[in-house]
């Protein structure tokens, strides 16, 4: 039988056995040993089935040394209350956990179950379990996207939120990476299948945060070390107890001695928050990061990519329209980021690129080739052979210098909100780049940060890393893995590919997330302890009611066990409105605008 059936099959004996008492008495004791006979079967079949002598076994062998002692000790119908709220208390236990653990697994419910997929001429309905990297899927409007992939055909807006929990709706056309899960709610798309199955999006998030979502955090460790200790004192006080006060108020400190609603009140809060979180489109790695999250006062950035969107940009040019006319049509051959950058901004002036002559590219110098019978040269100033600045394209066309080109990137226009939000809770912001002096200053100076650091190798930063007490390192998880290792918390921003095994926490998302990955550990922080004061304080006043007699024994479990659960229960559903409330800390942009790996390069 399923664990909370049992104990609801135990608590309804109770119920039933209280109904009969008010009519007639003289059955609470054959009741009662059925009850403590069910619990004790109940264990040995769990050991029986191969289950480890754990806390939750010995706390219903308590019960059933309980129940026996009530039963001989002529207190059938109290025992008989007390087994039934411990039973009620057990089903709390369980609600609790499933509430925390079902936000996660209901993320499945957005996976659709069917996928139109073509096959020559024709349309074939097929099982989403049966479709194949490279199957052509239709996904019309109102439809669920089965599986990561590329647009080839179509043009839709989408709404991602439960997949990265971006609220505004994007447009995805040709050659877009859109996500399984996503929701078409305009236009029809045709993606070719690039993951499927248990390679998707989806599947690879439940797999990260059920993986760990069994690492405990430094507090729940304290509490199932205090837990180890707290019932064995209180067992041990039950016999002077005993002696000086009789066997009711020595039953009020056994039925009491169980710590379970401790254990419960430290874990269903971060579960609870590690699903929400998951939902958002940040992903911790388990309950240990969620509990760094709230200790961290200085936070490192890196640039490239983080900060800025990673996609370089013309910032100034001298050169006039033909001779850019002429460079952009030689970069066409080329598929590095300037060639990019430089080509864009030819097409944004409306220049006519014709296809060079000749291409022949030296990778991390310059270009050379022919263009309509022009000779052209561009690229570093050695290649060129004359001196110059560093990150500056310099151009030559028959053998004579014409003029620069100076690339840059844009500023996420999520940072400068990110960077804001982060002061204002108290953060040190640093930024650590590899980049030029000149680019990571003037990103500095737009964003307010504290300090910055440039042209740094990824030795470099980790050895900052390494100096700072209670830092966050927050980077996309390439080159940045080493300083990610080092820090306190390891925050990957962007696509999963490499981020997934560098940070402590990924943010799907984008960088505008950041700012909640703080509150949530701070929001999780606060209710822990409030829990732990509500499990405490309904003990203490079980206990204090229940030795001096001023309540009957059934009496103090339901308050001591089953009072500090509904608390607690109260205390986390409250904590998760917080957390959903307080999505608006976020301040993520569209994907396209930000360094999610939306767009393919």
């Amino acid at each position: 039988m399923e664990e909370r059936n049992f104990w609801i099959l135990v608590m309804g004996m109770g119920i039933l056995s209280w109904a009969i008492h008010q009519l007639m008495e003289g059955i609470d004791a054959q009741i009662l040993l059925i009850m403590v006979a069910l619990i004790a079967v109940h264990v040995v079949q769990e050991l029986l089935e191969g289950e480890h002598l754990g806390m939750e076994q010995v706390i219903s062998t308590l019960m059933v040394a309980v129940g026996i002692i009530t039963y001989f000790a002529g207190l059938h119908f109290e025992g008989v209350m007390l087994l039934t709220f411990y039973g009620m208390a057990e089903v709390l236990e369980s609600l609790a956990l499933e509430r925390a653990q079902s936000g996660i697994r209901s993320l499945m419910e957005y996976m659709p179950r069917k996928a139109r997929i073509i096959k020559g001429n024709t349309v074939e309905e097929v099982l989403v379990e049966d479709l194949n990297p490279g199957d052509l899927i239709i996904v019309p409007t109102g439809e669920r996207v089965p599986a990561d992939g590329v647009v080839v055909k179509g043009d839709g807006i989408l709404d991602i939120s439960v997949v990265t929990g971006e609220s505004e709706p994007v447009r995805a056309g040709e050659g877009d990476f859109i996500y399984s899960g996503s929701l078409v709610i305009e236009g029809s798309v045709t993606i070719k299948a690039i993951r499927v199955g248990e390679e998707s999006l989806v599947s690879r998030i439940l797999k990260l945060v059920e993986e760990f979502r069994r690492e405990k955090s430094r507090r729940e460790r304290r509490i199932h070390t205090f837990s180890k200790y707290y019932m064995p004192a209180m067992l041990g006080l039950t016999v002077p107890v005993y002696l000086a006060l009789g066997l009711k108020p020595a039953l009020v400190l056994l039925a009491t001695a169980c710590p379970s609603a401790f254990i419960i009140a430290a874990s269903s809060t971060n579960l609870t928050a590690l699903s929400l979180a998951a939902r958002m489109g940040i992903l911790f790695k388990g309950s240990p990061p969620l509990e760094a999250s709230s200790k961290i006062r200085t936070v490192a950035i890196d640039k490239t990519g983080t900060l800025t969107l990673g996609k370089l940009r013309v910032r100034k040019t001298n050169l006039n329209d033909e001779q850019l006319r002429l460079l952009a049509s030689l970069e066409l051959a080329s598929a590095h980021p300037v060639a990019e950058a430089i080509v864009d901004y030819a097409k944004e002036r409306g220049l006519n690129l014709i296809p060079p002559d000749y291409v022949k590219e030296v990778p991390g110098s310059g270009i050379s080739g022919v263009v309509n019978g022009n000779t052209i040269i561009a690229g570093k100033a050695e290649f060129l052979g004359i001196e110059g600045a560093k990150g500056v394209v310099y151009v030559k066309i028959n053998d004579q210098l014409v003029g620069y080109v100076e690339l840059d990137e844009d500023v996420n226009p999520a940072a400068s909100l990110v960077v804001k939000r982060l002061r204002e809770k108290g953060k040190r912001v640093l930024i650590l780049s590899g980049d030029k002096r000149e680019k990571v200053l003037r990103v500095a100076r737009h964003l307010g940060v504290d300090e910055s650091y440039y042209e740094l190798t990824p030795e470099e930063k980790l050895e900052i890393i390494k100096k700072l007490e209670d830092v966050a390192m927050v980077g996309d998880g390439i080159n940045d893995a080493p300083a990610l290792a080092a820090a306190d918390l390891g925050i990957a921003v962007g696509g999963l590919e490499a981020s997934m095994e560098a940070g402590d926490v990924v943010l799907v998302s984008g960088i505008g997330s950041l700012p909640t990955v703080f509150d949530l550990g701070e929001e999780v922080k606060k209710a822990f302890w409030t829990n732990m004061a509500l499990i405490s304080l309904s003990k203490g006043v079980a206990i204090s009611l229940g030795v001096v007699g001023y309540i009957p024994l059934w009496a103090a479990i339901a308050v001591g066990d089953d009072g500090g659960l509904i608390l607690t229960l109260i205390n986390v559903v409250r904590t998760a409105r917080k957390i959903i409330k307080g999505r608006g800390y976020s301040t993520s942009t569209s994907l396209k605008d930000s360094q999610s790996p939306w767009r393919l390069q």
